[in-house]
């Protein structure tokens, strides 16, 4: 999904656009079979100022007029894939490398020519930033690497990864920020990377710092936070001295898209996943001052839901337990993190708000819950105790079966003993009462 906001417009894959008036609630479609036609139905980006919506196709590159919304098409037949506002002048990725277009007069250019001239090769254009010193930044869609144009002195010089110095993470450049200190990041398909302009050199961060994915397909930095989306949801980083110190995950099971980011004028960011639309509202989240109340949403006992688990006891082959929790923050579930411990034991995270225990030994279990929001406020502890019988051949019947056979046991042996004690007094009694009358 590629977005656009002023009205709201979506680029669904195969579908064309979607133009969402949000205050009206209404949509509007443009494709390739209504009556202002679109050159493609598979939209990659969408970009647009007061007077036009751009977007891009495999076949050339879309050019709606947002009062009549007529569409006029530009670089017919040539695959356009990444757009880029910069005033006056609309950049675009294609294949080749990029081309900048007048929004005057329309008319094209392109630095294509100076890339090949310092021997850089570009299949496919991918993103594009210009930051606050003037400099542009492009990168290429297709392993190429990254860009670094200086339009002032037309000098070019390209990043590519290499595996014996501090270099940016991967040749694939999938979305590019900068933050309020002046630093540069770069997402890419394999990990977030941040540029050391003095040094030249990238930190990069992966998800062995705890982000939940590599693929970076948007970047918002904010309050000293950056804010990544991923193959598998958002994430919100802090750092200390470029060590990331905290990670707050959130739609953990979303896959979001590239070229599908867009700020608000409002201070929302919109996010286009495989999934749909979210809506990110980062100062409501940051300043979330509610502390969660936490509740058993739903308990299943192998596959089946019980009303109630508290203070029973199972049989134990019924040792397949899934907990459902929920809170009173229930359009922000995901910013809420679900601890657990069993029987006094130590703290752990919960992956999401749902936990599974299998194969639990016959004994009593006592389960504590808590949750807290993004600002650290813990609920308060909820808590569970139930007792899983042993087989029957451990249970008490069984334990009074076992004492009673051995019991009996006992006592059958030592019958024997005075039984056979008697049988040879008896037997030597005899021998003295036969001795004594023959004697």
């Amino acid at each position: 999904m590629k977005i656009l906001m002023k009205n709201y417009g979506f680029g669904v894959y195969n579908h064309g656009i979607s133009i969402w008036d949000r205050i009206n609630n209404k949509v509007t479609q443009l494709n390739t079979k209504t009556d202002n036609k679109l050159n493609s139905d598979i939209i990659w980006d969408i970009k647009g100022n007061e007077k036009y919506i751009f977007a891009t196709s495999s076949v050339g590159l879309n050019i709606i007029n947002r009062e009549t919304l007529e569409v006029q098409n530009l670089l017919n037949n040539k695959y356009c894939h990444t757009l880029y506002l910069d005033g006056d002048y609309l950049w675009i990725g294609t294949i080749g490398g990029f081309d900048i277009i007048n929004l005057n007069d329309f008319s094209i250019k392109s630095i294509n020519k100076l890339l090949k001239e310092n021997n850089i090769t570009i299949s496919l254009g991918g993103a594009i930033f210009k930051d606050s010193k003037g400099i542009y930044w492009l990168g290429g869609a297709n392993k190429d690497g990254l860009i670094e144009f200086n339009p002032k002195n037309n000098s070019v010089n390209i990043f590519k990864y290499n595996e014996t110095e501090n270099s940016i993470s991967d040749n694939t450049i999938l979305s590019i920020a900068e933050d309020s200190k002046g630093n540069l990041w770069f997402g890419t398909e394999g990990n977030l990377n941040k540029y050391d302009r003095l040094t030249k050199q990238f930190k990069s961060y992966s998800t062995e710092d705890g982000l939940s994915n590599n693929s970076i397909y948007s970047i918002i930095p904010r309050n000293d936070k950056i804010w990544i989306s991923t193959n598998s949801g958002i994430n919100c980083l802090e750092f200390k001295n470029d060590k990331i110190i905290n990670v707050k995950k959130y739609l953990n099971n979303i896959e979001f898209s590239s070229n599908s980011y867009l700020k608000t004028k409002n201070g929302e960011y919109a996010l286009g996943s495989n999934n749909g639309l979210y809506i990110l509202k980062p100062n409501v989240i940051e300043n979330n001052i509610i502390s969660p109340k936490i509740h058993f949403n739903s308990i299943y006992v192998n596959g089946e839901k019980v009303d109630d688990l508290n203070n029973k006891s199972i049989n134990y082959k019924e040792n397949f337990i899934t907990i459902d929790l929920f809170t009173n923050i229930y359009s922000d579930m995901q910013t809420v993190d679900f601890y657990y411990r069993i029987n006094n034991d130590d703290w752990k995270l919960m992956s999401n708000n749902k936990l599974t225990l299998s194969n639990l030994a016959d004994k009593k279990y006592t389960i504590d819950f808590v949750a807290k929001n993004f600002n650290g406020k813990h609920s308060e502890r909820k808590t569970i105790s139930f007792y899983v019988n042993p087989p029957f051949w451990r249970g008490k019947m069984a334990k009074f079966i076992y004492f009673a056979l051995f019991l009996t046991m006992i006592l059958y042996m030592v019958g024997i003993t005075i039984l056979g004690q008697i049988l040879h007094f008896s037997t030597i009694m005899y021998s003295m009462l036969i001795y004594m009358f023959h004697g």
